[in-house]
């Protein structure tokens, strides 16, 4: 009898042992996940905001384009150390399926704020795998200035007319660590969000209203 008591206490504490070991290894899992999805997302994010704080390419330059909407981002944006750039670049920043992708068009002609672009990509970059758009918020969300300060009011897109007065982007998405199906690990994914502003000070009332001017 003795034995048996002691066989049966011996595979309780070893069950509860398994289980305590096993919600342990979950639980690092998780977080390990959660980590991964906070740096791809951030890499991502830094990525686009780069591009958009290489935008202001001309004082009278449009960075963000009138087909910009809230799931694709289209910018004029270059980098170098040259006082002048002779060749612009147009990307256009979209979500296909669950990744982000970056087109870039090269410019084929004409010049600073006026370049022609070719209609076939120079490049397709993957930004990021796993995204997923944050509830009901667009991905990009465009603001501009109005009575001296950044409306709190989003602009209606596509952009159209209101691209020449677009001040600040805001981006927000999900992304889900790299091992896992987004579906069924929702609980692991991240939602990364911030603002690139294009200027600090609203357009003077007698200048161009454009966001480099």
């Amino acid at each position: 009898m003795e034995v048996l008591v002691a066989s049966i206490t011996s595979i309780v504490v070893g069950l509860a042992l398994f289980a305590t070991v096993d919600f342990a290894f979950r639980q690092t899992s998780t977080v390990a996940e959660r980590v991964n999805a906070n740096q791809r997302g951030r890499l991502g994010m830094e990525y686009i905001l780069t591009t958009l704080h290489s935008s202001c390419v001309a004082v009278s330059a449009v960075p963000i384009l009138e087909t910009s909407t809230g799931n694709e981002l289209d910018v004029l944006s270059q980098t170098g150390e040259q006082a002048f750039f002779t060749s612009m670049t147009e990307h256009k920043i979209y979500l296909s399926g669950t990744t982000f992708i970056d087109e870039s068009f090269e410019s084929n002609g004409g010049t600073a704020p006026n370049w022609t672009f070719s209609t076939t990509p120079k490049s397709k970059k993957t930004i990021l795998t796993g995204v997923t758009q944050t509830g009901a918020t667009p991905m990009f969300r465009y603001y501009k200035y109005e009575g001296g300060k950044l409306s709190t009011t989003e602009l209606a897109t596509p952009l159209k007319k209101e691209a020449k007065a677009t001040a600040q982007v805001a981006i927000a998405f999900t992304v889900a660590p790299e091992t896992t199906s987004i579906k069924s690990n929702v609980s692991r994914s991240v939602e990364v969000s911030d603002t690139a502003l294009l200027r600090f000070d609203p357009a003077s009332t007698i200048a161009q209203n454009t966001p480099c001017s």
